[in-house]
């Protein structure tokens, strides 16, 4: 019997479980069909929703097909309406002593949309053709990614630092590897820096050789391969560094119109606390303005985003299915180090993926698989850097939305995506983890995260 795990996403909280595979199931009929390679696989499992006066059916994370992407692209991702209900219904049989039941995997496909209410936004309904059987009741606390802790291939480590490795990923079928470390920011052993390069690029590697050989090296920020500088924003002993980009020019139609995001970062304080926050950032400012939720996309019609404007507007955010409506100004953040990236895959331990306020993929990249770079921290303080393998036959990589949910079953309060693809690489006691994806090897990049040994 192996173990799994399974995430259950219910109105009013989250659970993380683990539950016992069994024997392969075969699958189970309820529509003929004779083609079944078009149809999606989802797991379905039954909550007791605490708000309703029914128990919902509830799944995990979907993808619409192209046609209702492009016309519903505010939708509930946490609910799914099935066409097959009264199906699900009988099939479920709800138990007293619990809140939650037996898990099972289905095949479907999204054949249109429920009208959004005041609680969620547009709603898949998902018509299924097959179904059967893969997990049972009783449920332990573990992840749907079975780590494995390898401190003894990547050390010496201090006690205060480990590193995990898995090969198995229950979220997808496809090859899947990643590392994720876990440091501890109260160590007062350990620092945690960043370097940066002027106007060109170093591997890990090098930058390894050139900071003494330390504990840890990650990439980290997006960059300009033909000018080598860093697109967000670095703070470095406390001085900020790089910069944010904070306008985005407009094409055809909208070629006098602009954007201007607000990019994320991750940073450590003086104290020793983790944050990541929305940055302003100017060439003339020692130290960047925040805000603590992230703001709605700007669009108008100036094509420089103005200091004195900025600090004085009062920001909103809408909010949304999990997330409260929120209202405030920038205020000074004061970090010790901090790097940019984004979008922010995690906050208050829950997936907010803020891709379209903060501008970083376009159309449906976010669902994209490539190699993965992540950090975040966990309201006990410790710091979780993971990378992930991709773009080669062992490894496909994840899509974004795995990497937050990832990260959230790792307990991060928060969590942040960095620069991917050819760029992710975390080098352990100058020992690589995932093979990076470029056929070259190791991409250079203009700056790293660093953890190092007094």
């Amino acid at each position: 019997m192996k173990k799994v795990v399974l995430i259950i996403i219910n109105f009013s909280f989250l659970i993380i479980i683990c539950v016992n595979t069994l024997a392969q199931e075969k699958w189970k009929t309820i529509k003929p069909i004779k083609d079944t390679s078009f149809l999606s696989e989802l797991l379905v499992y039954h909550a007791e929703c605490t708000s309703c006066t029914d128990a919902e059916v509830d799944t995990g994370w979907i993808r619409l097909p192209d046609s209702l992407s492009e016309k519903y692209p505010l939708y509930s991702k946490f609910n799914i309406d099935f066409v097959n209900e009264d199906f699900f219904k009988r099939l479920f049989k709800t138990h007293k002593s619990k809140k939650f039941d037996d898990v099972y995997l289905v095949r479907g496909k999204v054949t249109g949309m429920m009208p959004p209410t005041k609680a969620h936004g547009y709603i898949p309904v998902f018509d299924v053709y097959q179904y059967k059987l893969i997990k049972r009741w009783p449920y332990s606390a573990s992840t749907l990614v079975d780590w494995k802790n390898v401190d003894s291939l990547y050390g010496p480590l201090p006690p205060s630092v480990h590193i995990f490795f898995a090969d198995k990923s229950y979220y997808d079928t496809v090859p899947f590897r990643a590392y994720y470390l876990i440091a501890d920011l109260k160590d007062k052993g350990l620092q945690f820096i960043v370097d940066t390069t002027m106007n060109r690029r170093l591997t890990p590697s090098k930058f390894y050789e050139k900071n003494n050989k330390p504990l840890i090296v990650v990439n980290t920020t997006f960059f300009s391969f033909a000018t080598n500088k860093n697109l967000n924003a670095v703070i470095k002993e406390g001085e900020l560094v790089c910069y944010n980009i904070h306008t985005i020019n407009g094409r055809g139609k909208d070629t006098f119109t602009f954007r201007h995001p607000f990019g994320s970062a991750i940073g450590i304080s003086k104290k020793r606390e983790a944050d990541i926050a929305w940055l302003y950032t100017d060439s003339s400012m020692k130290m960047p303005y925040a805000l603590q939720f992230c703001p709605d996309l700007i669009k108008d019609s100036n094509a420089v985003l103005k200091k004195n404007s900025v600090l004085k507007t009062k920001y909103y955010t809408a909010g949304g299915f999990s997330e409260l409506s929120q209202e405030g100004h920038f205020s000074k953040w004061k970090m010790e180090t901090a790097v940019g990236g984004g979008p922010v895959l995690v906050q208050e331990n829950d997936v907010r993926i803020k891709n379209n306020e903060e501008l970083k993929f376009a159309g449906k990249a976010i669902y994209d698989k490539h190699p993965r770079t992540a950090m975040g921290y966990t309201r006990d303080g410790k710091l979780i850097i993971m990378v992930v393998e991709g773009r080669n036959k062992n490894a496909a990589g994840i899509t974004l939305e795995q990497l937050g949910s990832m990260m959230q079953e790792l307990q991060c309060w928060e969590a942040l995506n960095l620069d991917g693809g050819g760029s992710s690489c975390m080098l352990v006691n100058g020992k690589e983890t995932i093979k990076v994806s470029d056929v070259s090897g190791q991409r250079p990049v203009p700056a790293v995260f660093i953890i190092r040994k007094k």
